[in-house]
């Protein structure tokens, strides 16, 4: 999506915005100036705090993402190329290696993050498995377009797919949130 759709967009409102990725258009991805040391500290952190287990979302993601029809060349992924690397399992070792480097996937991460807003937000706001599903395509995609090794990119894509499909869904909240800044219905408190 271009910057003037976009833009045109924010005009119509949050309710489109949820149901269409917005991603910057830019060569290079950007790099988070955090250090990766408490990035990694972190990231374990909220991992091992919301016991997050082993995440079933890139398997998830890449069955979807091999739908193809190879009689008529259409690949969901766009490129055939980029089919045959993530049918031929190079994508798979690419993720496991990632995973036993850092001691945890980006898949797990994401995981994470959703279970947190769910167990901070419960009853007032849920962010399903398609969100996180589709934050997760979305880190196997930079994958296949940036060719290669994007372990130094990895928690801003993570920052990326986060901004881009989860953190829409708790626009239903700034109704809320404002209500509870005026000292509206107080008995119906958000946040803790």
């Amino acid at each position: 999506m271009n910057s003037y759709d976009r833009a045109l967009l924010f005009k119509l409102g949050f309710a489109l915005i949820r149901r269409f990725a917005l991603i910057p258009m830019s060569l290079k991805p950007y790099i988070l100036e955090e250090t990766n040391e408490k990035f990694l500290e972190k990231a374990k952190a909220l991992i091992n705090e919301t016991k997050v287990g082993r995440s079933y979302l890139y398997e998830s993601a890449k069955q979807e993402l091999i739908l193809c029809r190879k009689n008529l060349k259409d690949f969901l992924v766009i490129k055939e190329d980029f089919f045959n690397r993530l049918s031929s399992g190079f994508v798979d070792n690419y993720f496991d290696g990632v995973s036993t480097t850092i001691g945890f996937s980006p898949f797990d991460l994401l995981e994470a993050i959703c279970n947190k807003i769910n167990s901070e937000m419960e009853g007032a706001v849920e962010v399903g498995k398609a969100f996180s599903l589709d934050a997760s395509k979305f880190i196997v995609a930079a994958y296949l377009i940036f060719e290669g090794d994007i372990s130094r990119i990895m928690k801003a894509l993570v920052d990326e797919a986060v901004a881009a499909y989860i953190i829409p869904q708790l626009d239903v909240l700034s109704a809320q949130v404002r209500a509870e800044r005026m000292g509206l219905y107080t008995n119906l408190r958000i946040s803790k």
